[in-house]
């Protein structure tokens, strides 16, 4: 919850002096203009880990997005649908030097890893585009929705336990976005920007690496994700 009321602050600063003009001139007063979008990213996830004795490592987090929406004026709002996925390298658990051994024995182990993390996630977002009479003009904006968060094929290879697992989750999810919009046509523009992506903690269910057949539940942290994007704006 921190980091929702943190998104909220920032979008406040973010926009000074526009929201009086907006509360004397409500948006719905003018004509809204539809729009369709599509992006693609690539970027970096941090590790999706629990305090200092559960950690799963992943490599690069990329995907697309489609969105549409309504602009009044200079601000736009809209839903959108993002499917971005990233490959799992390796898996890091604190554990008990044997599993017959007394628990106070515990030892870092770091174990080879294959599998995905897919990340499917529908977004409401606010987008306020800064007017400057040019053929370019900056955007600042933030978004709340849903992600389904799914660990696919999950495999520790060199456990004694290497079956795959696969378990997915339904988790809260937040964003902030600036970039830039150059208008590569009257109706179309080109977009370049940075997201931030972040949802809340996750429980997945997977193998236990030490006992063949066992399961385990973990609780990580959710992704984490700075992601730069580059995308397609049509207007209608």
């Amino acid at each position: 919850m921190k980091k929702l009321c943190l998104l909220f602050v920032l979008c406040a600063f973010a926009l000074p002096g526009k929201l009086p003009a907006l509360i004397s001139e409500p948006m719905f007063l003018y004509e809204a203009d539809p729009y369709f979008s599509f992006s693609m990213s690539s970027g970096h996830a941090s590790d999706y880990k629990r305090a200092l004795n559960r950690s799963i490592d992943t490599g690069k987090h990329q995907g697309a997005a489609l969105a549409w929406g309504y602009k009044y004026t200079s601000w736009r709002f809209e839903l959108e649908a993002a499917f971005r996925t990233s490959e799992v390298q390796q898996y890091f658990r604190i554990e008990p030097l044997h599993p017959d051994l007394a628990p106070g024995f515990l030892v870092g182990r770091t174990y080879e890893a294959r599998g995905s993390i897919r990340d499917t996630a529908i977004m409401f977002n606010g987008y306020y585009d800064f007017p400057t009479r040019r053929i370019w003009r900056p955007y600042a904006g933030a978004g709340l929705g849903f992600s389904h968060l799914a660990l696919r094929n999950f495999e520790l290879t060199n456990s004694v336990n290497p079956a795959r697992s696969s378990d997915s989750e339904v988790v809260l999810a937040y964003q902030l976005m600036v970039g830039v919009l150059f208008e590569l046509a009257p109706e179309t523009d080109l977009t370049i920007g940075y997201r931030y992506f972040g949802s809340e903690n996750v429980h997945w269910d997977i193998g236990d690496p030490m006992r063949r057949g066992e399961r385990e539940e973990i609780k990580l942290t959710g992704t984490n994700a700075h992601l730069f994007e580059v995308g397609l704006h049509f207007n209608f």
